[in-house]
């Protein structure tokens, strides 16, 4: 659910009692306000702060997304849901076929965004992690849509592809500190003590609810 339509300054202030290290959240009608509010409330605690922008009212100018507040973060991870392209026939007699019209603010705010990211400092450069989502507008497949990677141009493995599914284990991360090698798995350090490290992002109700569940040993 959109941010900015489903709570007031009152109620995201408890964004800084909660303190989270990974905030997701969902804008329809991003403002500088907006960033400039949760840059306030939760930019000294939140190692990524991950913006999925769904244009239903217009698209912003590409630099929205790289203004000062959002700069205070670590990290940054922008998904753009576009909307999906029109179609029409195409051709005439034999020839007829059905092209795709891409929404021309969309594609202009694709080509924008990438090209203020190639101008920006590198340290922005390397902060951020920007992606389109197609498809994301089919019921029940919001989270399974296919993402394309748009910044940064170089490979980061499979990070842009990521299972999903409506009520799914979204992402799982451990790490594994013991006395005793192993052939395969995370990296083994010796040590007399084992610790490890687990991150896991659920799912539910079709992405209304986020969580984020994390466990230690030490």
């Amino acid at each position: 659910m959109p941010l900015e339509s489903t709570t007031n300054s009152s109620s995201r202030q408890q964004l800084k009692i909660l303190q989270p290290r990974y905030l997701d959240l969902t804008f329809v009608t991003p403002t500088i306000e907006l960033f400039t509010e949760l840059k306030d409330l939760v930019s000294s605690t939140t190692e990524c702060l991950s913006i999925r922008y769904v244009a239903v009212r217009g698209v912003p100018n590409a630099s929205l997304f790289l203004c000062e507040p959002l700069q205070a973060f670590k990290r940054i991870n922008i998904y753009l849901n576009l909307p999906r392209p029109r179609r029409r026939i195409a051709g005439t007699g034999n020839d007829r076929h059905i092209v795709d019209e891409p929404d021309p603010a969309g594609e202009r705010l694709v080509t924008n965004l990438v090209a203020a990211m190639e101008i920006a400092d590198e340290d922005v450069q390397a902060r951020y992690r920007i992606f389109k989502v197609d498809d994301w507008d089919v019921a029940g497949q919001v989270h399974s849509a296919p993402r394309t990677r748009l910044w940064p141009l170089h490979d980061l493995g499979d990070e842009s592809k990521a299972p999903s599914s409506q009520l799914a284990i979204m992402d799982t991360k451990d790490t594994l500190t013991t006395g005793e090698p192993t052939g395969a798995g995370p990296s083994v350090t010796k040590t007399k003590s084992e610790s490890w490290e687990r991150q896991t992002n659920l799912r539910l109700l079709g992405g209304l609810i986020n969580l984020r569940l994390e466990s230690k040993k030490r």
